[in-house]
């Protein structure tokens, strides 16, 4: 017997028979095991959890075979030289053939996709023909080494070396050169980019690399133990991290600059067993005998389990309310099935190659998956048979873009691969410009209006024009934005050492300040006039307390599984919900201090989680309409009358409160006007008025919010966040807001917990009920900071909702997935289910509970 102790003083154990090593056991007494056959070849392998592999050898020593655990074998077969010939495992066979040199010239996979590779006189790589027929070239210099690779398009990129091997020059399919100096040591001591900025490098006697400074003669340096790890780290502002290690090179500690401490524990194996953070919270890790996490323990005892299959598949995941999902496999280790623990299952099927080609849901809904001869995916069918695809150029960049209605948007590119037009279905086009660094420039937009975009010496922009004024950028030398300034003013932002805003001075001269705890958390935001709102968290780093500054205390309770299960409102008002193993949202009550229901909501759903029964039900709309649409997915005419857009894709002239109405964007794509209504914004697309009503945004939370209102008289509204908006405050009194499963308010109610605002809502978020004379703007998904305002528009952030025609009234940013054809309407709301799905940034879809 051997053993190896290491320097933490665990011992590995090795015994040997005859010479050959028969039996490793751990420093926890896990033991795996060889056997040998009479020529002195593994021929199975046995490891802690007793399970086995087999081996199985060919003539001259070849490997012929292995079985896993699970039985699933693997064969391969030779030439006389050697060469793998064949490869044969759950997925089929792939061949492979050679030249007289004995190089791989053709490789065909199990669904005989041929690839072919051709070689010059020195057996050097110089053309691959991929299944598609597409192909790469490369040619070399006298040294074999590439100089130049010509792309399946045509376009070439070019290299250029020093004596010794060094690409000192690579010129791209622009022409534009990027430069590259070396040390004796052949260290990269210095890179200049295409606009002549030069980035330094500075090495120790070691070689290591110990300061990069750029082009504004920022520097980032770093030192190193005596057993090379990185020991401290500084950045440009002069901020230090500091990092310790055990004797095993194990990462033990992580010093932030303020002093914070975060820790990791291993066990004998140098595995991670625990993390504790900087106030002392534990997270902890459990292995089995393989050294598979089997469970994770959080700082509240909150467990999370998972057990594995013979080939360490996940196949259970059990919560920490013992709620558990399933995962089977098929023999190539795809997932084949998942099943909640509800018991509803998700199937899905691969081809040959393990390409995802079906998916059917716990309804038997199918949705089917298409790939092109080098695996890109290239079409999705629906389970309505909408068929959604796209297509490549031959250098793999995506020139087509087509919805299920046929609707195409194109792409085009410059030989270097950069996006120069976007051109959408209707015709309109949008192009872009790039400098020698290959950052955008211009940006024409469909209208022909453009954009020009200025940057530093390190790539950030400095100033932008364009036809609605110009916007100019500072910044400190880590990169934190400073200022931004516009003709409305400056924005301003200060920050800690750990470049969390600390600070924030708006357009208008509101500043607002922040203070956080040791991880980051929030603990105290200030208002512009003082006010304070503190936050406190458990260790699990949860919300559970928000108190504002009039010492009134929100709290919130959450169940094993991290779910919101009380909210105790400062009024006495309290708020509970109910759960199922799916964790999908049962029921939600909302009581008064004597315990009266203020609203009550019971949910049903369906077998893939969508709201098939609501108690209260929604209301149905208010007003009826006949809608067309044109090729493009925009409303062509609304009751018979003619909806207008511009280029761009923006409503110009469309309903409001059933009347047709002009709708105003400016350039870049804001609305800026509907009907009388003024909207403004500030550099960084904050909205801060709306005619005469001012407001004060805090753009630093997740979802921006309105934490001031100022009305044209004066009168000032507080508002007061936790899990969303809480309530709000004017001349004193207070008031708080209670929310559906949408985060819609459907009730206000006063200091002593009485109602005194309903409201409801239909489908597609109309309010069709009030009862009370609250003029609050957050009303459908008010919670989330959705705005209705008073034309009737809901305000999401980045584009605004029209209830009366139920989709915005501008084209999404986002292209949306091909893989789910209804994202691809950018004028939809919420892929048209706004029961089970909320939209507060006005750009992608999300689950009611996502906060």
């Amino acid at each position: 017997m051997l053993k190896v102790i290491a320097p933490n003083g665990a011992t590995t154990a090795y015994i040997y028979n005859k010479g050959r090593l028969s039996v490793i056991t751990d420093v926890n007494g896990n033991s795996q095991s060889f056997v040998y056959d009479a020529a002195g070849r593994v021929i199975g392998m046995t490891d802690a959890n007793k399970q086995t592999t087999s081996l199985t050898y060919a003539p001259l020593n070849r490997l012929r075979s292995i079985t896993d655990p699970l039985n699933r074998t693997v064969a391969m077969t030779y030439d006389s030289r050697d060469n793998l010939l064949s490869f044969k495992n759950a997925q089929g066979t792939s061949r492979r053939v050679y030249d007289g040199n004995g190089n791989l010239s053709v490789e065909i996979g199990p669904l005989n996709r041929e690839t072919r590779y051709e070689y010059d006189g020195e057996s050097q790589l110089i053309k691959l023909t991929n299944a598609a027929g597409q192909f790469t070239q490369w040619q070399r210099d006298a040294g074999g080494r590439v100089v130049k690779k010509i792309a399946p398009s045509g376009a070439e990129t070019q290299w250029l070396y020093d004596a010794v091997g060094n690409v000192t020059k690579t010129v791209d399919a622009v022409g534009q050169i990027v430069e590259m100096a070396y040390d004796a040591l052949n260290n990269p001591i210095k890179s200049i980019d295409a606009s002549g900025f030069a980035t330094t490098m500075t090495y120790d006697k070691l070689g290591r690399l110990v300061a990069m400074t750029n082009a504004l003669c920022f520097t980032v340096s770093q030192t190193y133990d005596v057993r090379g790890n990185v020991q401290t780290v500084q950045d440009a502002m002069g901020n230090t991290t500091r990092s310790v290690y055990d004797v095993n090179g194990n990462l033990t500690s992580e010093i932030n600059t303020l002093g914070q401490t975060t820790a990791y524990q291993y066990d004998a194996m140098n595995r991670l067993v625990a993390v504790i953070d900087a106030k002392g919270n534990k997270t902890r890790l459990v292995y089995d005998a393989k050294g598979r996490v089997v469970a994770v323990i959080d700082p509240l005892g909150r467990k999370q389990k998972r057990t594995y299959d013979a080939v360490d598949n996940v196949v259970t995941t059990t919560d920490p309310l013992s709620n558990t999902m399933k995962t089977r496999y098929d023999k190539r280790d795809n997932p084949i099935q998942v099943t909640d623990a509800l018991g509803r299952s998700t199937a899905f099927e691969y081809d040959a190659v393990s390409r995802l080609i079906q998916f059917k849901d716990a309804l038997n809904r199918t949705t089917q998956l298409e790939y092109d001869d080098v695996d890109r995916l290239i079409a999705s069918v629906d389970a309505l048979n909408g068929r959604s695809s796209q297509a490549f150029d031959a250098d793999g960049q995506r020139v087509a873009l087509t919805d299920p209605n046929g609707h195409q948007t194109q792409f085009e590119f410059d030989p270097k691969g950069r996006l120069i037009a976007e051109v959408i279905s209707s015709g309109g086009r949008q192009q872009y410009g790039y400098n020698a660094r290959d950052l955008v420039t211009d940006v024409t937009n469909a209208r022909g209006q453009k954009r020009q975009i200025q940057y530093d010496a390190l790539g950030r922009i400095t100033q932008i024009t364009d036809a609605d004024g110009l916007i100019s950028y500072a910044y400190d030398k880590n990169g934190n934005v400073l200022t931004v300034s516009d003709e409305h003013g400056t924005i301003e932002r200060e920050y800690d050492p750990l470049n969390r805003v600390t600070k924030y001075t708006d357009t208008q001269g509101n500043i607002l300040q922040y203070a956080y705890d040791e991880l980051g958390n929030l603990v105290t935001l200030t208002y512009p006039d003082g006010k304070q709102v503190d936050y406190g968290y458990d260790a699990a780093n949860q919300l559970i307390t928000v108190i504002d500054w009039a010492g009134r205390e929100t709290g919130y309770e959450w169940d094993a599984n991290g779910r919101l299960v009380k909210e105790m409102r400062p009024n006495g008002t309290q708020l509970t919900r109910r759960y199922d193993k799916a964790g999908q949202l049962v029921q939600q009550q909302d009581v008064s201090p004597n315990g009266e229901v203020i609203a009550q909501f019971d949910f049903t759903y369906d077998a893939v989680g969508n709201i098939t029964d609501e108690t209260p039900a929604l209301k149905p709309p208010v007003v009826d309409a006949t809608l067309t649409y044109t090729t493009a997915n925009r409303l062509a005419t609304y009751n018979g009358e003619a909806v207008e857009f511009d280029a761009d894709g923006n409503m110009i002239t469309g309903p409001l409160f059933d009347d047709m109405t002009t709708f105003r964007f400016d350039s870049r794509n804001r609305l800026i006007g509907v009907a009388d209504t003024v909207y403004r914004y500030d550099a960084e697309n904050q909205r801060f008025a709306v005619n005469a009503i001012r407001y004060v945004i805090n753009p630093q939370a997740v979802l921006s919010q309105v934490l001031v209102k100022t009305a044209p008289d004066g009168t000032q509204t507080y508002y007061v966040y936790g899990l969303g908006l809480i309530g709000e405050e004017q001349d004193g009194a207070y008031q708080a807001y209670h929310y559906d499963l949408r985060g819609s308010t459907v009730a206000l109610t006063d200091s002593a917990g009485t109602v005194v605002e309903r409201f409801q809502y239909s489908a597609f978020a109309q309010l069709v009920n009030h009862e009370g004379s609250s003029d609050t703007p957050f009303l459908y998904n008010g919670r989330d900071g959705v705005m209705t305002d008073a034309s009737g528009l809901y305000y999401m952030r980045a584009r605004f909702y029209s209830p009366s025609i139920r989709r915005f009234v501008n084209q999404d940013v986002l292209l949306g997935d091909v893989g789910d054809g209804q994202t691809l309407n950018r004028y939809a709301f919420v892929t048209g289910n706004p029961v089970s799905f909320v939209d507060p940034f006005g750009l992608s879809t999300y689950s009611t509970n996502w906060n």
